[in-house]
């Protein structure tokens, strides 16, 4: 059927839409299946010219799909500053209070003095919330 009224025993029979066959070259996006470049970008919430960039960069399957700057939401490498995994480490273990000096030994070996340096900025923050 080609969209056009077609005329049987008397009654007007309408045509339903019609269907678009996609063209262009398909990419496997794993469990989207195969699409092309305008449907990937449309899935992702991007530009075609974005998802061709993907594509010669070596993006493959699910990679091709991802949101706008999901890339940019993962971790590249380790953080390497120990002072930030030290701080981050201390917070997750008390988010609700000041800790002791003992507390913080516990989570994170260190002496007595700096255990003391972290409980007075643990103090001073928590005093400024």
């Amino acid at each position: 059927m080609t969209g056009r009224t077609l005329m049987g025993f008397g009654v007007a029979a309408i045509a339903g839409p019609k269907i678009r066959k996609a063209r262009g070259r398909k990419y496997d996006c794993g469990k989207h299946g195969k699409l092309t470049v305008s449907q990937i970008a449309r899935l992702a919430g991007t530009t075609n010219k974005a998802i061709y960039q993907r594509i010669k960069r070596g993006f493959v399957c699910e990679r091709l799909c991802e949101l706008k700057y999901e890339g940019r939401r993962k971790i590249r490498r380790p953080c390497s500053n120990p002072t930030i995994l030290i701080a981050v480490r201390l917070a997750n273990a008390f988010p609700d209070r000041v800790p002791t000096t003992k507390e913080i030994v516990e989570v994170h070996p260190m002496c007595e003095r700096n255990a003391m340096r972290w409980r007075q900025a643990f103090a001073e923050v928590r005093a400024a919330k």
